[in-house]
């Protein structure tokens, strides 16, 4: 007899839905790193230091991104670098890597050498011979700042005294050598806390560019941008230069065919000018009259249903006084 789901025990059935729903969250959330482990391949690269790569970091072919890196770790001697890769991309025997700077912040990637040979199986190991380390300057700088801080500065001043007094009865140029250099050291030494507050500052320096990476970055990309658009409006000038000297070559050509028709009516024109500019004064008075003229004309139709008007100069002198007298015929017939 089988036992109905609704008499079966409720603890039972709460515990296994629990393992199902916590199995299915952990499936969800690793899912990612599912998939990756079906898509990609993983090596190993031995190292004698990890220079600044961390788990995540890139892997790059050829300039390409191929895989990430996904574990970093020491083994005796040595640094052991797991990382996956694309299954199109196979690694040889003669596979070489390489760790790189990503940013001039010192942002780490590590590039992979495919090499040559046969192929390397999944989860091979690229050896120590064929792995190298990037020159890391902050670690450098970092070196620098603990290896001045042990001078001790004083007892290197004293010794270098030491050395010039046992030296003293020397030939004159030793004994200027020696001078020089005790002088040196005393310089040194009396700079000495502000080399300490120099090489604290640069570490300060380094320290705030590392955790503006993803900025300065962003500034250099959009830097790129705009240094291509500038390159383009160049060549835009450019052409539109060509364009205008093209042009002007062009209407150059034109005045050049066209000078024996052009220079009479420039001439003609120039002319005109020296007629306009001459009765300059004459042509102010006829239009200051015509104005007054007008403006009486006007107030005059304005006034009455018919006018008669006389300009002087028009009509000729001994018509004058026919025409006086035909007028108010004229108005009288309805005329106007």
């Amino acid at each position: 007899m089988r036992t109905s789901f609704r008499e079966r025990s409720r603890t039972k059935i709460a515990l296994f839905g629990l393992v199902v729903i916590a199995g299915s969250g952990t499936l969800a959330l690793n899912s990612g790193a599912l998939y990756r482990t079906l898509v990609t391949e993983t090596f190993h690269a031995h190292f004698a230091a990890a220079g600044g790569l961390t788990s995540g970091d890139e892997v790059r072919t050829g300039g390409h991104e191929v895989g990430r890196v996904t574990e970093v770790g020491l083994e005796g001697d040595r640094v052991v670098v797991t990382f996956n890769v694309d299954n199109d991309v196979q690694l040889r025997e003669g596979a070489r890597a390489a760790i790189g700077t990503a940013t001039p912040l010192g942002a780490k990637y590590l590039d992979v050498d495919l090499g040559t040979g046969g192929e390397l199986a999944a989860g091979g190991v690229i050896p120590k011979e064929r792995t190298s380390n990037p020159y890391d300057v902050n670690l450098a700088l970092q070196q620098l700042g603990e290896t001045t801080a042990a001078i001790d500065t004083e007892q290197l001043a004293e010794s270098l005294d030491t050395v010039a007094a046992a030296f003293e009865n020397t030939p004159d140029e030793f004994a200027s050598a020696l001078r020089g250099v005790s002088e040196l050291s005393r310089t040194v030494a009396s700079r000495d806390q502000q080399l300490r507050e120099l090489l604290s500052n640069a570490s300060g320096v380094t320290k705030v560019l590392a955790n503006r990476n993803q900025q300065v970055v962003g500034l250099m990309e959009h830097g790129n941008e705009l240094l291509a658009e500038l390159y383009q409006r160049r060549d835009d000038l450019r052409d539109l230069l060509a364009g205008t000297t093209a042009t002007i070559e062009t209407l150059r050509g034109v005045i050049d065919d066209n000078e024996a028709d052009i220079a009479p009516v420039l001439d003609q024109l120039n002319d005109v000018v020296k007629v306009l500019v001459q009765n300059e004064e004459n042509v102010n008075k006829t239009i200051d009259g015509l104005a007054t003229y007008a403006l009486t004309l006007g107030e005059s139709v304005a006034g009455g249903s018919h006018f008669y008007a006389l300009i002087e100069n028009i009509v000729p002198s001994n018509l004058t006084p026919v025409l006086s007298g035909m007028v108010p015929e004229i108005l009288e017939g309805g005329g106007n």
